[in-house]
């Protein structure tokens, strides 16, 4: 408890150290190479879910910091076009459909979008990938699984076993649907596949609609499965194969520049702290909640 204490007073002391900081405008960058103009990247590792909602209580795919960095890629008119290197099995519906709608707006202010999948661009991953004007994967990458998953435990007859009985008193029949203390019943379940059906459905739309096919194309690829890029290209799931160089080539070509600068966002020195213990993953949740409900994500 004590260590708890102290890793919370700091964080909370760095924290407070960076809401307090002055903000240069647009922002601070980080450029690679030397040549202009200016190409935006955007990282987006691990699950995707919104602060409150993340497994621990140092993220390592903040939603706000991402949805920030785009929106200043979308004001600044040195940034030509945007590159999202994506590493993520997906995650929660809202925030994957808050960063597809930020893509949608920096494709309206006239600046190219491209996916570069590099390890992983599954469910939620590959949603966002879908909105872009192109997408690139390594030939070994893992793309797809274009669904919906919503998992829950059903541990009554354990619970019996050590003598624990659960008591529920509640509003409506369906206030306690995915209780671990009991088994679905029918009507439920018939809840709950309607939840997942809508929320696939908005998936399939999302993707028929980005990559110029047909809902029942769509589907035909959309049950789940993953594919390699090399595969995902065939289905037509993708555009190049190819790496972040690859990726740099294509906005190249879409925003008819050369040797463009790669453009991060950049962070104080006391966020820099932050973002270091973020990498250490300490192992400690202090009270969040893993997310529980209906999701885009892969999960073998």
């Amino acid at each position: 408890m004590l260590l708890l204490s102290v890793l919370s007073a700091v964080y909370l002391t760095i924290q407070k150290k960076i809401d307090s900081a002055p903000r240069k405008e647009p922002f601070n960058k980080v450029k690679i190479g030397k040549a202009s103009p200016s190409i935006g990247l955007v990282e987006i590792y691990g699950e995707i879910s919104s602060p409150y909602q993340d497994a621990g209580f140092f993220s390592q795919s903040g939603l706000p910091g991402v949805l920030e960095t785009m929106k200043d890629f979308r004001e600044d008119k040195d940034i030509k076009g945007v590159i999202l290197r994506i590493n993520s099995p997906g995650g929660t519906i809202g925030a994957t459909q808050e960063i597809t709608s930020e893509i949608q707006r920096l494709r309206k202010q006239g600046k190219p979008v491209v996916a570069s999948i590099s390890d992983i661009g599954a469910s939620g991953g590959y949603y966002i990938a879908s909105a872009c004007d192109r997408i690139v994967a390594n030939s070994g990458s893992i793309v797809g699984s274009i669904g919906v998953i919503m998992m829950t435990a059903n541990m009554s007859d354990l619970l019996k076993k050590i003598g624990v009985e659960l008591e529920t008193v509640k509003s409506g029949p369906y206030k306690d649907v995915g209780s671990i203390g009991r088994p679905l019943s029918a009507e439920e379940r018939k809840f709950l596949q309607e939840l997942i059906d809508d929320a696939y459905d908005q998936f399939v739309v999302a993707v028929s609609s980005g990559r110029k096919m047909s809902v029942q194309e769509v589907k035909k690829v959309a049950q789940g499965q993953i594919y390699t890029g090399r595969m995902a290209k065939e289905n037509r799931l993708i555009d190049d194969l190819g790496d972040l160089n690859t990726a740099k080539a294509v906005i190249e070509e879409l925003t008819g520049t050369k040797n463009a600068k790669i453009v991060r966002k950049s962070y104080s020195k006391w966020r820099a702290v932050l973002r270091f213990i973020e990498k250490k993953s300490l192992p400690i949740d202090l009270g969040q909640k893993r997310f529980s409900g209906i999701a885009y994500l892969y999960r073998p």
